[in-house]
């Protein structure tokens, strides 16, 4: 993936969330001012209203629930999905800078490793062979 598809992927992660975050903000404000109507009327002698609002709320949070969960659910997704690439991609970048400085990676260590113990082994072998 490109810098720039890499970058367009963040903006466009970055614009849901932001959305998201304004919807979620505004049914807040309509939730707020619904229950402050709703303290007004109660006020007023009106504990049915009261009663109904409630039912009314029960009913729009049954209906918006799942639509709320599967947004966050595919906004956290995508934000997985990018953390991943973004992971990838740093780790593809620091071994490539290391290989460049001469740092052996992890297949490099396990070579030397092994070689080591060959020699070892022969070393101690002549050695045996000498006594």
């Amino acid at each position: 993936m490109t810098r720039k598809q890499q970058s367009e992927a963040k903006a466009g992660a970055v614009r849901e969330t932001r959305e998201l975050g304004m919807e979620v903000r505004d049914a807040g404000r309509h939730v707020w001012l619904a229950g402050l109507g709703a303290i007004h009327s109660v006020d007023h002698g009106s504990r049915e209203l009261f009663s109904d609002l409630v039912a009314r709320g029960r009913r729009f949070e049954a209906r918006q629930r799942p639509v709320l969960e599967g947004r966050f659910r595919k906004i956290g997704n995508r934000v997985g999905a990018f953390r991943d690439r973004l992971e990838h991609g740093v780790e593809d970048r620091l071994a490539h800078t290391l290989k460049r400085f001469g740092v052996p990676d992890r297949d490099d260590v396990h070579l030397l490793i092994d070689r080591i113990e060959q020699l070892t082994r022969k070393v101690e072998g002549l050695s045996a062979t000498k006594s």
